[in-house]
């Protein structure tokens, strides 16, 4: 009994896994796009805007903010996520996904859409490090014959997965932002001069 429940359970945490495929979807201009929109606490938008500024210089800084615009409640940014091959004991850097983040403030509410997702494949270096292979750019919208299929829905879950954990993250900090705001302890500190 025990061996079925937890084979249920396996088959169930792969069948999620798979899944965060599904939450991208094709915008007007046909351009695969995470699109979410969730409500936050009566803050005014250019508060929210500012714990959000304020969330992506803590938790993402390779995200680059290039239009904060309090006039219109928006910010807009460009950022980066790593994909992975995956193996049987462990995964090796595949590549690289950029993406371009819109996050729009109005009457209670958020809008965030990540979208423009550009892959970059990684080559092993003479040095056994993985970096980018220079002038070699592939549109995710529409990958064509560069990227075989089953590669390109391995990247689109593992995007999936990655803008619904960002969205997590940022709903949650923005529910409540102060507790999120601590000071994590500092070290302590030890002198070794000292026996």
């Amino acid at each position: 009994m025990m061996k079925i429940a937890s084979l249920l359970l396996l088959l169930c945490a792969s069948l999620v896994a798979f899944a965060q495929k599904e939450l991208l979807v094709l915008n007007e201009q046909n351009k695969l796009t995470y699109f979410q929109i969730k409500n936050i606490p009566a803050n005014s938008s250019t508060e929210s805007m500012n714990y959000t500024v304020d969330f992506l210089k803590r938790n993402y800084p390779g995200i680059t903010l290039y239009k904060d615009d309090v006039k219109d409640s928006t910010l807009e940014g460009n950022g980066k996520v790593l994909l992975y091959k995956k193996s049987m004991l462990s995964g090796q850097e595949d590549g690289e996904v950029t993406y371009q983040l819109r996050i729009d403030f109005k009457n209670g509410k958020y809008r965030l859409l990540l979208t423009n997702f550009n892959y970059t494949p990684y080559k092993r270096t003479r040095f056994g490090t993985f970096a980018p292979v220079a002038g070699i750019v592939v549109s995710l919208d529409n990958p064509g014959k560069s990227i075989g299929a089953k590669q390109a829905d391995n990247y689109l879950n593992q995007i999936g997965a990655y803008s619904a954990a960002f969205d997590k993250q940022l709903e949650a900090y923005l529910q409540n932002p102060l507790a999120s705001k601590e000071n994590k302890p500092a070290l302590k500190k030890v002198n070794t001069t000292n026996w």
